[in-house]
């Protein structure tokens, strides 16, 4: 006889395992996986009933939490699947009555930090950007991972009253790339590269796994250019340069940008980078389907039968909950390609129907004459 699918939640709380003791009052259970520079965070939400959490088993703020989602039996009998959301730091402690109810929040730990907290000043001249980023992974005890396709050239950058994690995400967003604190490690990749890469799965309208997905597609803060001008003082120079989008639609605004940049080359990385940073959430949609441990924030999927909404998008972000049951949503946003290509489409669409045959209209009627309330039409 089968087993009857399960999932269950492995908290490892200061290191010790509290899984069995919360599980009688555990009332849900989220994990966040984000992309970008948006940290991971969990959610535990436990009934207070014996008014334990609010006396003795009250949490502390900056205890670390290690959380995995397992599943036993999920897709087919005597398997089991692993999912580690990661350390985390407790961030904030929620508790309401009636009900009685202590809501847990914890950010990825290393957020928590040094690295968030405490303010340097240093400079940096003719560096590479992956140079700067190792030295802060290592003065923050991390191991970089830098995923970037070449790397840049850094003529100066000065690190003034900000936090390393601050100042390493200001440097990178300047070049159009994403810094990210998973576990022990330092992440700097380029979201824009990922785009590329292969698709990992394709979901289909009629899934049976489906629960239920939207999808949308705005104007609103969508630019078709966007345009550099900075003055340089020292160096008595102008740098400017534009980019333009032929995948939008619904807008002909110019986004405008005055940034410092120390070259041509970098003005127009620059404008590129803004103007798919504010483009790329032109067409977004959401998909929640029953438990799934596959997905990850940043890979791609195909997105097939959802009519014009059909196409590769990026997984921004991957939301697991477990309170009676177990699902995972997608947040998604459509990659350059699909839109270019939908936007073929459309057009394609639009001219076929205004090369339809119009409907014939009716025949006038022939003239003639009336003979009392008889009509004799003439031939």
């Amino acid at each position: 006889m089968s087993q009857a699918r399960r999932a269950e939640i492995k908290i490892l709380y200061e290191n010790k395992d509290i899984s069995r003791d919360i599980a009688p009052y555990l009332l849900s259970f989220t994990f966040n996986d984000n992309s970008g520079d948006k940290s991971d965070d969990i959610n535990i939400s436990l009934s207070d009933r014996d008014s334990l959490w609010v006396a003795d088993w009250f949490p502390s703020k900056g205890d670390t939490i290690r959380a995995n989602i397992i599943l036993h039996d999920w897709d087919k009998g005597g398997t089991t699947q692993t999912l580690p959301c990661g350390l985390f730091e407790i961030d904030e402690i929620k508790y309401q009555c009636p009900p009685r109810v202590i809501e847990i929040k914890g950010v990825s730990a290393k957020i928590t930090s040094s690295i968030n907290s405490e303010k340097h000043n240093k400079a940096w001249e003719n560096v590479k950007l992956s140079t700067i980023a190792q030295d802060l992974a290592v003065s923050n005890n991390l191991s970089l991972f830098y995923d970037v396709p070449g790397d840049v050239n850094i003529e100066r950058r000065e690190q003034s009253e900000k936090s390393d994690l601050e100042f390493l995400r200001d440097t990178c967003d300047d070049y159009g790339l994403s810094v990210k604190i998973s576990g022990d490690k330092l992440i700097i990749y380029d979201e824009e590269s990922y785009q590329d890469r292969p698709s990992v799965t394709e979901i289909k309208c009629n899934d049976s796994h489906v629960i239920n997905w939207s999808f949308s597609t705005k104007a609103a803060g969508i630019y078709k250019s966007a345009r550099v001008r900075y003055h340089d003082a020292k160096k008595n120079q102008t740098f400017i340069a534009q980019e333009d989008d032929n995948n939008t639609e619904g807008t002909s605004r110019i986004l405008e940008i005055n940034e410092r940049v120390e070259n041509e080359a970098d003005a127009k990385l620059l404008a590129h980078k803004r103007l798919k940073e504010a483009n790329s959430r032109e067409i977004t949609g959401s998909i929640t389907l029953f438990g799934d441990l596959r997905f990850l924030a940043g890979v791609n999927i195909t997105c097939k039968d959802f009519g014009i909404f059909d196409g590769v998008y990026s997984v921004e972000s991957v939301t697991h909950k477990i309170t009676d049951g177990y699902t995972t949503t997608l947040n998604l946003k459509m990659g350059d390609k699909s839109k270019a290509q939908a936007k073929s489409n459309k057009s394609k669409r639009q001219s076929k129907s205004n090369k339809k045959t119009a409907p014939a209209k009716p025949e006038a009627p022939k003239p003639g004459f009336y003979e009392g309330d008889k009509y004799y039409g003439k031939k």
